[in-house]
């Protein structure tokens, strides 16, 4: 207990809780937003096949940026990333309010996507190098949990607020946030000491290399996590840009009500992210994010069946603990096998890779929701998940005896 406890007084440092802040006080503009955003879109007189098209749209926008800015933290500045995805990012939401088009909310779409992936490299970026080797996927839970604490918050707040006084305000407040947590991080700056990665080894990690190049099987691992990813993210998506359609038209549920599904989420996540973290850790992580994908599509499946506001609120519980066992876990496998100078890049190619995802859900689901019916896109969600755990389960029969032998030697 109390190496334990060393090992997370380690951890946090100055710099991790500086990105820890500023990560997820971004992360609560795009939660706030959440909720509300296919709604305001739909008063908008948006359909929501072309509200599907949209976030897909956005999520191209992360995709490229995502790759890019994982080239970045690797070779230029962490706090340029920062920046852009906090301070510009702030300025750009601003054209979801403006744009008084659906030409224009795209491409307002596609630059809100643009600007806002850099935290989401940041922060796995930072936790991927620094967190000691054996609590990387306590260290990827303490983020996520931060962040799920954030979409709490925001969650019941958004429809609340939305409720009140209207879509616009929670824009206003989202803009004005990300602006100020990087405004926050330019004036603490000289107090923190963002270590130059580039001069770090990683000696006691399974598989790294202090050499520059990067071998097939990291490669080829990177690709197989992120193909994981992009299933996952399909029902992720699908979940984002329809769940609050479909909680309205189909359950009848007013716009707080939505927003508190949202803020059930964080608060699922709050208290399972760092637990499940610790114990998957100490080993088990191929069954803790099998368990994930086989939650995931039960909650997909309770989403499509759903007829009342609780059956709603338990699927949505069983989605936010199948995200829990998911996230941290699937980037904890990814860290553990990476050299450091290729973090950054991996991590942006495993983004990339979930935005693949991310792009066809919403997509794909508002074709269906037109043509098919509205509960259609949340059983491809269940049906793709439920695909997702034996493509899984054969990639890891390949690649974990030689994680296990690495492992080993460490």
């Amino acid at each position: 207990m109390a190496k334990e406890s060393k090992g997370i007084r380690r951890l946090l440092t100055r710099e991790l809780l500086a990105v820890l802040f500023v990560t997820s006080l971004t992360h609560f503009c795009g939660e706030i937003l959440a909720p509300i955003l296919p709604l305001y879109l739909r008063d908008g007189g948006v359909d929501p096949r072309t509200i599907g098209l949209m976030f897909s749209v956005m999520t191209v926008g992360i995709a490229i940026s995502e790759v890019f800015w994982g080239w970045v933290v690797d070779r230029v500045d962490l706090k340029l990333a920062i920046f852009m995805g906090t301070v510009i990012y702030g300025i750009m939401i601003t054209g979801l309010h403006f744009a008084n088009s659906v030409p224009l909310l795209f491409l307002a779409f596609f630059i809100y996507g643009f600007s806002r992936s850099p935290i989401f490299i940041v922060g796995r970026w930072y936790m991927g190098v620094y967190a000691p080797p054996d609590m990387r996927a306590l260290a990827m839970a303490i983020q996520a949990t931060a962040i799920s604490a954030t979409q709490m918050v925001g969650g019941f707040s958004s429809g609340f607020i939305a409720k009140a006084w209207g879509f616009d305000v929670p824009l206003w407040i989202a803009s004005g946030l990300a602006i100020s947590a990087g405004l926050f991080l330019l004036a603490i700056g000289r107090w923190l000491n963002f270590k130059n990665h580039k001069q770090l080894t990683r000696e006691t990690v399974p598989g790294a290399s202090s050499s520059p190049s990067v071998g097939r099987d990291v490669k080829s691992y990177t690709l197989f996590l992120g193909l994981v990813g992009t299933l996952f993210f399909i029902t992720f998506g699908i979940v984002l840009t329809y769940l609050p359609l479909f909680a309205s038209e189909v359950v009848g549920n007013d716009t707080a009500k939505i927003g508190a599904l949202f803020g059930i989420r964080g608060i699922v996540a709050v208290l399972t992210l760092i637990p499940l973290g610790r114990i998957a850790d100490r080993g088990g992580k191929p069954r803790f994010l099998t368990l994930g994908l086989a939650l995931g599509a039960l909650s997909m499946a309770g989403i499509a069946l759903s007829t009342t506001y609780a059956m709603l609120v338990v699927s949505v519980l069983l989605l936010s603990c199948a995200s829990s066992l998911y996230f941290p876990t699937v980037t904890a496998m990814l860290a553990e096998r990476i050299p450091v100078h290729w973090t950054g890049t991996a991590m942006g190619i495993y983004g990339l890779l979930e935005d693949v995802g991310w792009i066809i859900g919403p997509a794909v689901g508002g074709i269906l929701w037109t043509t098919v019916g509205m509960r259609s896109p949340f059983v491809l969600g269940a049906l793709v998940l439920v695909l997702a755990i034996p493509f899984f389960q054969v990639g890891i029969r390949r690649f974990g005896p030689k994680m296990q032998a690495l492992q080993a030697q460490a």
